[in-house]
């Protein structure tokens, strides 16, 4: 499968097996490229915030979603925005 082939629904599942278990990511393939290069963040971009929005990445093929708002997993700790260096990756559109 091409970056180009995989769907949102693909990227949706990887996402979902990611939050499952966020310890496991850098064992999850990319949908797009097959890479083990998957990123999750739960941002903050207001301190006063308390749903982060979430940025789910490949780091090879820099493609992915941003879901939000949604609650963190258990054991992961929401960032602020000014905290962190997020890539420029291509968002692909929301499912449906």
């Amino acid at each position: 499968m091409t970056t180009d082939d995989a769907t949102s629904d693909d990227w949706l599942a990887a996402y979902e097996n990611a939050y499952r278990d966020p310890l496991a990511i850098e064992n999850l393939p990319c949908p797009g490229c097959g890479a083990h290069a998957l990123h999750m963040q739960f941002v903050l971009y207001r301190p006063d915030q308390n749903r982060p929005t979430a940025l789910f990445w490949c780091g090879r093929c820099m493609t992915g979603l941003m879901l939000g708002p949604a609650p963190a997993p258990a054991g992961v700790q929401p960032v602020l925005a000014s905290d962190i260096d997020v890539p420029n990756y291509r968002i692909l559109p929301p499912i449906g």
